[in-house]
């Protein structure tokens, strides 16, 4: 026997309720002097992490950083890590991780070497990497998830059609990354070298650090790590190198009799 709609409605039969979509108002693009309004500021969304928390911050969200370290300190053992973990959607040391894909441009120690330390970290993880569907390390790079590159870039004194320059870079890793979460530059001083500059050369450091907010903000606000040199330690024979050398050569050179 049918039933009416009223006995379908009084017996819950009826056509499932339709969803409430909330539609969120579009943020219009700032203009470049644009004063900041209270609700600006306060609709403004909390900075996120890409690895911690507030209370245990470790790698912030669509950040320009830098990850430094005397030499042989391991910042790329370090660094690699955390690639691998937001890469893979693994706990960073325990701490939570926000997953996404990772492009990391591995300039010195040569790529094969430098993929033993990424073999090491599969195998350091892989239980975890297996429950989330990589059983082997092939597996796990074929996902493009985590892409390497041993290029480093031009980052100044280069034109848009050098093949190392800042453009070229995204023209490239558009067709394969149009949205990382994260790109490590390893090391900021082999992209300042490719310049022909240093990190004591204010005309290389500050288009170089100009082009790589280009490169972060093409990508959508992504973070970028530069990692790089601070000094020496001692088994590196006392050497000390980039801006703390120059600083200590100017003091001696400008210091009075």
């Amino acid at each position: 026997m049918a039933l009416s709609p009223e006995d379908e409605e009084e017996l819950g039969l009826g056509p499932a309720p339709s969803a409430t979509i909330i539609k969120l108002p579009e943020r219009k693009p700032r203009r470049p002097f644009q004063p900041w309004t209270i609700d600006d500021i306060e609709n403004m969304p909390d900075l996120q992490w890409l690895i911690g928390n507030d209370d245990s911050p470790v790698l912030l969200e669509g950040a320009l950083w830098q990850t430094i370290g005397l030499l042989k300190s391991a910042k790329t053992f370090y660094t690699l890590e955390q690639a691998f973990s937001i890469a893979f959607g693994l706990p960073f040391h325990g701490l939570d991780v926000k997953q996404g894909q990772v492009v990391y441009i591995l300039a010195e120690g040569g790529i094969k070497r430098n993929f033993k330390r990424v073999r090491a970290l599969f195998d350091k993880h892989r239980e975890a990497m297996m429950e989330r569907g990589f059983e082997t390390l092939t597996d796990a790079m074929n996902s493009n998830q985590l892409l390497l590159i041993d290029q480093t870039i031009k980052l100044a004194n280069s034109t848009p059609a050098d093949p190392t320059s800042p453009e070229s870079f995204i023209k490239e890793l558009k067709m394969v990354a149009p949205k990382p979460a994260l790109i490590v530059l390893d090391t900021w001083a082999r992209a300042l070298w490719e310049s022909g500059g240093h990190d004591s050369d204010q005309q290389s450091v500050g288009p170089s650090i100009q082009s790589l907010e280009m490169i972060r903000k093409t990508f959508g606000g992504c973070t970028l790590i530069m990692v790089a040199h601070v000094g020496a330690s001692k088994e590196a024979q006392g050497r000390a190198k980039g801006s703390h050398r120059s600083r200590r050569r100017n003091r001696r050179r400008h210091a009075l009799p």
